[in-house]
């Protein structure tokens, strides 16, 4: 133990340490709690993914091995970013695993962006971001298969992704707490459910401004603990799904459109609740009619068998910003899923859903609508240093382009490295 003098000074050898280890902290980068990204919203808000990390530049389309995706996410604390842009084909090969702390940065891949097509990708993780990417499974799954695995997942945030053609469900969801889902699509159930997404356990989950399209039932399954926001369900056999067991599950729904097509007819927006489902509903519309415009009604009857409640249950740090159900329909018609370049299975289905009944209906599988198709990829830009910051971004933002070290700094100091501030400046 150091000896302290009568007046309470350290020894000369206390001080020097105390000063070396003030001086490293002040050198590190200085990154409170804040946003995953600008607009990130509710449970999942507060994810740092990579930040502090690595930069890994995914520079193929192989389903392995060095270069590809699954090598750039095998291991915690990356941001991922894109030198190429395709279809990612895992047919036949290994399901995605996705590690702790890890940002997917879609929005960085050259041309036509990144779908993930054939087999699963698993964020069985803590403390992931996930943005503009698409994910779609295939008839080639096994019948049990979804495309996007969150089971225990914590602190995870998904933003403007597509995800498609699960033959159980499309995503699958057990036991995770502190999600966000935001302004994704999850569309086009295959056989034999063709179902949206189930859950089970889960806690704090936020799923706000997506697009639930053409699925016969679980547009999601509420067994949880949730806050469904400004969401359109369209084409549906059933919509939201209540938690119907014996455990008790709080559902805060709020400003949602459920529009049917000519193929599902006769409205059918709440199934399987029972008094164990705590219901808090408001601004939820339905629009049956299938004439081509938007033009629902008020939904004001609770489910018979749920318990209502008289105020919401879920409250987030970060608040989801909430407008009406029609204002909702068009900022989904916008920006939901992959969109910074939407492919031709996300145009389709936007299609669909803006006849407002005209159009619409089920698949059996993904070759019923052309199979997965290709995208293009488009060309990188120069990046002499390897970060993941293109020199021009560099050079215009006062960085060196030939110093990698500075990608995971904060020169503004603003909270978000470097790196972060150049992916973020890629989408609106």
């Amino acid at each position: 133990m150091h000896k302290r003098s009568r007046l309470g000074i350290a020894p000369r050898s206390l001080c020097v340490s105390m000063l070396t280890a003030i001086l490293t902290i002040l050198t590190l980068p200085s990154f409170t709690q804040q946003l995953a990204f600008p607009g990130a919203e509710g449970f999942g808000a507060y994810a740092s993914g990579g930040r502090g990390g690595t930069v890994v530049h995914v520079t193929n389309l192989n389903p392995s091995g060095e270069g590809s995706l699954a090598e750039a996410v095998s291991r915690s604390n990356r941001i991922v970013v894109f030198d190429v842009g395709g279809v990612i084909n895992l047919s036949g090969h290994d399901p995605i695993k996705v590690s702790d702390s890890i940002t997917i940065a879609g929005q960085t891949a050259p041309g036509e962006g990144i779908t993930i097509y054939g087999n699963r990708l698993l964020i069985k993780s803590e403390n992931v971001i996930m943005r503009y990417i698409r994910i779609r499974g295939s008839i080639k799954m096994s019948r049990g298969s979804c495309p996007l695995v969150c089971d225990s997942a914590r602190n995870l945030i998904i933003d403007h992704c597509s995800i498609s053609w699960g033959r159980w469900d499309c995503c699958h969801i057990k036991n995770a707490s502190d999600v966000t889902w935001q302004n994704c699509i999850i569309a086009e159930g295959i056989d034999p459910q063709r179902f949206g997404a189930f859950t089970d356990g889960t806690r704090n989950w936020t799923i706000t401004h997506c697009l639930w399209a053409s699925q016969k039932s679980r547009n999601p399954k509420l067994k949880c603990y949730v806050q469904q926001i400004n969401n359109v369900v369209f084409n549906y056999g059933s919509g939201s799904i209540g938690g119907h067991s014996a455990g008790n599950h709080y559902q805060d729904v709020i400003g949602n459109y459920y529009i049917s097509s000519h193929v599902t007819g006769k409205d059918n927006h709440w199934k399987m609740w029972t008094e164990t489902d705590h219901l808090y509903m408001r601004g939820n519309y339905t629009d049956t009619n299938c004439d081509g415009r938007l033009n629902g009604i008020l939904i004001t009857e609770y489910p018979q068998t749920a318990t209502p409640m008289s105020e919401p249950s879920m409250h987030p740090k970060c608040p989801v910003t909430i407008e009406s159900a029609e204002a909702a329909y068009y900022t989904i018609i916008a920006h939901c899923g992959a969109s910074l370049h939407r492919d031709v299975h996300d145009n389709r289905v936007i299609r669909q859903l803006k006849a407002l009944g005209r159009e619409g209906g089920f698949i059996d599988n993904e070759n019923d609508i052309g199979g997965i198709g290709s995208l293009k990829g488009g060309k990188h830009p120069k990046d002499n240093d390897k970060d993941g910051i293109p020199d021009v971004w560099e050079r215009k933002h006062g960085l060196n382009p030939y110093n990698p070290s500075d990608a995971m700094t904060d020169a503004d100091g603003d909270g978000y490295a470097n790196i972060e501030n150049y992916i973020n400046s890629l989408v609106p």
